[in-house]
């Protein structure tokens, strides 16, 4: 049945051409796809709601890339505002190395998908639930391949470590983590939330359009379902009655057996109508908003299940400063539930974390508890530090990102990370004194081309450049404030 699948999906070879284009907004690129689902891929169109990111390889070097939707008051400097994530796994023929070219095929061989349905407005992200209003972050990850056949394509331990990557990425309310994905992309959402109770606590709900991993054949185990509905994850399954690539039972295998250690907790939607694709695509009803089962479309289904009771730790501050050529780390927690162990990772500019320390947690706490640890080796100019909170049964929850200056304090210092860059770019500056600082960016003829002004505190503060609105080229960033100013050449690649 896989062979049958896999061989008549098609790969679309598509171009894509990056128009950086001078809006407010984000870089605008532009796609040749066919908006008939014929798969001519001749007509351009042009992306205004999607931002492609590249530039990083994680998860055995299957995920390289990814398609980034952001709310319209989204800030990333805006810490404190969290925002539920859907992260969208596309289909087999949407491959490709993360390059903004190949993020082109995410849209183009599934056109009917979520991202090209939300660049239509077929799809709000807007939604509320229980009186509260709630803005959808959407990231569309790429993969590399997927073979069943050879035994090559992403496992869950390589979707795991693209969550790990992503997630600190954005302003994310990590009890708001939703999945979904269609065709080859549903293998690998079924694939991460059945693997480990772990993990199936990571996800607040999942849904699969048209899947096709059944219970029983590799990676997933004949009671794989076992581990979903212990972990009280709630799920729907989207498939086509006529579907004759990947058969309807499979998902309604999935759907009666979850339900049969505990009702309820799966749904299974028929789809009767624009089935196309040798009757395999149910995605196109899945992703609309117009589409309802017991009374909710998709995004409202999600919205009204979250994680926040099964998070361990419950993180009152993260704090960490330059003492003497070393950083003293100091976090408190209000309260502690079967928690196991904290982890300590640090990073450089390029955000590539490594474990560096392991500290035992206190297990269960109903009492404000302080931990502390000082890093004696710390890297030299840029810092960042994040607490992996691990509980008792591998539930993980990862902290906000800590940055501390390794240069001689007391002084105005500056680092620019990463240079060169491609979407983002920050500047780090520690400072003796809370002060204004202000940061110009100019071409080499001198001209104006983005600014912004912040009150920073004493200490090590991150400054995001806006940049979306610069072509490739050399830029000069200048950074001043009451006593010091400093000129640095950036990189747009």
């Amino acid at each position: 049945m896989m062979d049958k699948f896999y061989s008549k999906l098609r790969v679309a070879v598509i171009a894509c051409m990056l128009t950086i284009t001078a809006t407010n907004s984000i870089a605008q690129y532009t796609c040749l796809v066919d908006p008939n689902g014929a798969n001519n891929n001749t007509t351009p169109v042009t992306i205004t709601k999607w931002k492609p990111v590249s530039g990083f390889s994680v998860g055995n070097n299957f995920f390289k890339g990814l398609l980034e939707f952001l709310p319209a008051d989204y800030n990333p400097a805006n810490t404190t505002k969290k925002y539920p994530i859907i992260i969208y796994i596309p289909g087999v023929g949407a491959t490709g190395n993360g390059s903004s070219a190949d993020l082109c095929k995410i849209f183009n061989d599934v056109e009917r998908g979520l991202p090209y349905q939300l660049e239509l407005g077929n799809i709000n992200t807007d939604v509320s639930f229980n009186g509260q209003d709630y803005k959808y972050i959407i990231i569309a990850p790429q993969y590399t391949a997927y073979n069943y056949n050879t035994n090559f394509y992403p496992k869950a331990a390589d979707f795991e470590a693209f969550l790990n990557y992503v997630l600190p990425l954005y302003n994310v309310d990590l009890s708001r983590v939703y999945l979904t994905g269609m065709s080859s992309g549903s293998n690998i959402v079924i694939d991460y939330v059945s693997s480990t109770d772990a993990r199936a606590k990571r996800v607040a709900a999942f849904n699969t359009a048209s899947l096709c991993s059944p219970l029983g054949q590799a990676p997933v185990a004949a009671n794989a379902y076992e581990v979903i509905a212990a972990a009280n994850l709630h799920g729907r399954f989207t498939h086509c009655q006529n579907d004759a690539t990947c058969l309807p039972t499979i998902s309604e295998n999935w759907h009666n057996s979850i339900n049969g250690v505990k009702p309820n907790l799966s749904e299974f939607n028929y789809i009767t109508e624009n089935c196309r694709v040798n009757g395999h695509d149910s995605w196109t009803d899945n992703y609309n908003d117009d589409l309802t089962y017991n009374g909710r479309n998709l995004y409202n289904y999600f919205i009204q299940f979250d994680r926040q009771a099964t998070l361990p730790v419950s993180l009152k501050y993260f704090n960490g400063k330059m003492n003497s050529g070393k950083v003293d780390l100091e976090w408190s927690t209000s309260s502690e539930i079967s928690s196991a162990r904290f982890v300590i990772e640090r990073g450089g500019g390029n955000y590539s974390f490594t474990e560096i320390a392991s500290i035992e947690a206190a297990g269960n706490s109903n009492s404000n508890k302080v931990y502390k640890f000082t890093d004696s080796k710390p890297l030299v100019n840029l810092n960042l530090y994040r607490i992996v909170q691990i509980d008792q049964d591998g539930t993980r929850k990862i902290s906000e990102i800590v940055k501390v200056m390794n240069k001689n304090s007391g002084k105005f210092n500056l680092t620019v990370s990463p240079n060169p860059f491609t979407t983002k770019v920050s500047a780090f500056v520690n400072l003796d004194k809370k002060q204004q600082v202000k940061a110009v960016v100019t071409d080499l003829n001198g001209r104006q081309v983005a600014n912004l002004t912040r009150l920073c505190n004493e200490g090590t503060t991150e400054l995001s450049i806006p940049v979306s609105n610069l072509g490739k080229g050399i830029y000069l960033l200048r950074i001043e404030t009451d006593s010091y100013s400093e000129v640095q050449k950036i990189v747009r690649q």
